[in-house]
């Protein structure tokens, strides 16, 4: 199963689906999960949208991405989930298998934390910020299969890593790789970003991109 989640995504979500419509999904399904949008246009578009082809949800766990998919996983029984943003869009076909044949866990990227410390700020505040350390980010869009989830709510149960601000949910970039790191599942990453900003990248890249906006 493909889960989005989005809110007041109008600039970003219908050039997703247009893209899965365009290059597919792999026979996946879609599920899309607002997450307290305020903008009454919106609301109304995602209304409209065809419930034979997308599964619809409207979760409690307001704005953040992570409750989006933590709200699929418990309300869904699928055995593999690719957990994205609205704000992707996909450029090429055979971008769903680029996240499925890498094991149980696939990850968009990771990177040096000092090389990005300018995004990472709010973690010297929580006392974590290490200039050596190797952070991967889950943030964009990740594949995880149904019994590693499991395992993890086992072990940690899920509820309590919903993040209630936008500090906690970019946290949860981090949060999902310390999590999976506990259980000893490794994380396969796509490509890379190097010390200079520049990018050693494999031939998934220009299969997908994420387009950069401001939100109100």
């Amino acid at each position: 199963m493909i889960v989005v989640a989005t809110n007041n995504g109008m600039a970003f979500l219908p050039k997703l689906l247009d893209s899965f419509t365009k290059y597919g999904t792999a026979g996946h399904k879609i599920c899309i999960v607002d997450t307290g949008s305020t903008d009454p246009a919106y609301i109304d578009y995602i209304n409209s949208l065809d419930t034979d082809t997308y599964l619809i949800m409207k979760t409690p766990y307001r704005g953040y991405d992570t409750g989006a998919y933590i709200w699929a996983y418990r309300n869904t029984n699928d055995s593999e989930y690719l957990f994205m943003h609205d704000s992707m869009e996909v450029m090429q076909s055979g971008w769903v298998e680029e996240f499925t044949n890498h094991g149980d866990v696939c990850a968009y990227s990771f990177f040096k934390l000092n090389y990005f410390d300018f995004q990472f700020n709010h973690f010297k505040d929580i006392g974590i910020y290490n200039p050596t350390t190797t952070v991967g980010m889950a943030g964009p869009i990740f594949y995880i299969k149904r019994h590693v989830l499991d395992t993890l709510d086992a072990t940690f149960n899920l509820d309590k890593v919903i993040p209630d601000c936008k500090w906690n949910q970019s946290g949860m970039e981090l949060g999902w790789y310390m999590m999976l790191t506990t259980i000893n599942v490794p994380v396969h990453n796509l490509y890379y970003l190097t010390g200079d900003h520049s990018c050693s990248v494999n031939d998934f890249n220009p299969k997908l991109q994420k387009r950069a906006a401001l939100r109100n």
